[in-house]
């Protein structure tokens, strides 16, 4: 093997390493990312959980609620826990 071929599989070595640190770099990257979404949906469960409420979402609650749908309904509806939409309609209605 010629000294240019020597250093030219050197090179090429030293790149394939670089790449392979890069990839596991970007792999462990791509793992923390999923981690902490996974968390993240665990602990809240519901989309919109923590969010405030609009003046809007106050009335389309109160509105869909005297409808007659379910407090479990309403949850997926608005994206929340049915802890949350029991709490939103007592506060909703203690404002009369």
């Amino acid at each position: 093997m010629s000294k240019q071929e020597q250093t030219n599989s050197q090179k090429l070595h030293l790149i394939e390493s670089i790449l392979r640190i890069d990839d596991r770099l970007l792999l462990g990257k791509l793992q923390a990312l999923i981690y902490l979404e996974t968390e993240a949906s665990k602990s809240t469960g519901s989309d919109n959980a923590y969010a405030p409420w609009s003046i809007a979402d106050d009335q389309r609650l109160l509105d869909l609620h005297s409808e007659g749908n379910a407090i479990k309904e309403l949850a997926n509806i608005f994206g929340r826990k049915k802890g949350a939409i029991r709490s939103r309609l007592r506060k909703l209605n203690s404002k009369d």
